[in-house]
């Protein structure tokens, strides 16, 4: 999918922009086109999972659409017999399936919202917390059972129930920390998932974000934030739940606003500069470090992005090009002149030419006063001490 922002402004849409919005829930100003763009899914679908079939490639793939086919086609999801649920996964039977790791039986039964299977393969003791492959192309990292069990939404309640039922812990991450609370789709799941126990401000792992941190990052569903705030998940804590919706929303202007206008409401602090910790402090130090010593353009996008990451949530929407979300927060006193570890602030991480002339619009007599640095001629120049904090990236 290509998201187009602007006559000479495009980028290819992650997974998730699209891999939460299926065709037969769009909205489609010719009814018609809906039942069109259906067809033309199905007939891509069906394809690549016979191809991938025919040629025994990407298995985990393959799997992974075969489960998901159902939701993506506006179909019910389909209870299979074992031994169908076994032909249909490619699995020689229920030894295979709960011994492969990856996305095996359990994986598959959790994708496909089929219930008696989870049941019965956690009755032959397959495993509720088995990881399995990032596969980034649909948007999936190293997640257990109920994490993918919970990304699909409403339509996922039964299976979700039933892993909780089967003891799956409602605290899982992936092997990154990422909690599965974070990766709920609509209020009914969260709510779910706390009453058995979620904790709605629960950190840990490499990156210590917190679920609503996670789901701002997600593009969570509006319902969801409402749902979490309400839960009184913390919207200060840890690297910030709207420094994460203004990293990742710049393809939904509205669902941004929408969710930055919750975040406030619940008293977020627009102004608060970031603190990353874990992973994403060690980004930001190799960053900064790379940064004084080669030219931006020497410097990948991630290690570029992080190394500018202690500042506010307007910093990190103008970093992002998010224009839409640096309007609002400009709106809700979000201040533009407070500098980050770097010395940068907001104002001067601008680049896009729409975020720079928003800023220009909020204060028209302000000055963004560059000064060039090392092979780049739109950043202030860095300085070479660190402070004393890095060290913290030693606790890892």
């Amino acid at each position: 999918m290509v998201v187009v922002h602007a006559g000479d402004d495009a980028e290819v849409a992650m997974a998730n922009h699209w891999i939460f919005a299926p065709a037969h829930e769009g909205v489609f100003t010719v009814d018609a086109d809906r039942h069109e763009v259906i067809d033309f899914i199905e007939t891509a679908l069906r394809g690549r999972i016979a191809f991938l079939t025919k040629h025994k490639q990407q298995v985990d793939l393959c799997r992974y659409l075969k489960a998901r086919l159902q939701d993506w086609l506006g179909l019910p999801d389909a209870q299979r017999p074992p031994a169908s649920f076994l032909s249909h996964f490619g699995f020689a039977d229920m030894k295979e399936a709960i011994r492969t790791r990856a996305v095996g039986g359990m994986a598959c039964a959790a994708l496909s919202g089929d219930v008696s299977m989870v049941r019965a393969l956690a009755d032959a003791k397959a495993s509720m917390s088995t990881f399995c492959h990032p596969m980034l192309s649909v948007g999936v990292l190293e997640y257990p059972p109920l994490h993918l069990a919970v990304a699909r939404g409403a339509r996922g309640h039964a299976v979700v129930l039933e892993l909780l039922r089967q003891r799956a812990d409602p605290n899982t991450t992936c092997r990154l920390g990422l909690p599965c609370l974070g990766s709920c789709r609509d209020a009914a799941s969260v709510e779910m998932l706390v009453q058995h126990g979620a904790d709605v401000n629960w950190r840990g792992g490499k990156v210590w974000v917190t679920p609503l941190g996670y789901a701002c990052s997600k593009l969570a569903p509006l319902e969801v934030t409402k749902k979490l705030v309400e839960l009184q998940a913390d919207v200060n804590l840890s690297t910030t739940p709207l420094s994460n919706l203004a990293l990742y929303s710049r393809t939904v202007p509205k669902l941004a606003v929408s969710t930055a206008h919750v975040l406030l409401q619940a008293r977020a602090d627009v102004n608060r500069p970031e603190r990353l910790v874990g992973l994403f402090r060690v980004l930001e130090i190799l960053g900064r470090v790379q940064l004084c010593f080669r030219r931006r353009s020497q410097v990948s996008r991630l290690f570029s992005v992080y190394a500018e990451g202690s500042t506010t949530p307007l910093g990190w929407a103008a970093t992002s090009d998010n224009a839409t979300l640096v309007e609002f927060l400009l709106s809700a006193k979000a201040d533009p002149d407070i500098p980050n570890h770097r010395g940068h602030t907001p104002r001067q991480l601008a680049v896009d030419a729409r975020v720079r002339s928003v800023f220009a619009g909020h204060q028209p007599d302000a000055v963004f006063n560059h000064i060039p640095c090392k092979g780049d001629g739109h950043l202030t120049q860095c300085t070479s001490q660190l402070e004393d904090d890095d060290a913290d990236i030693l606790s890892l």
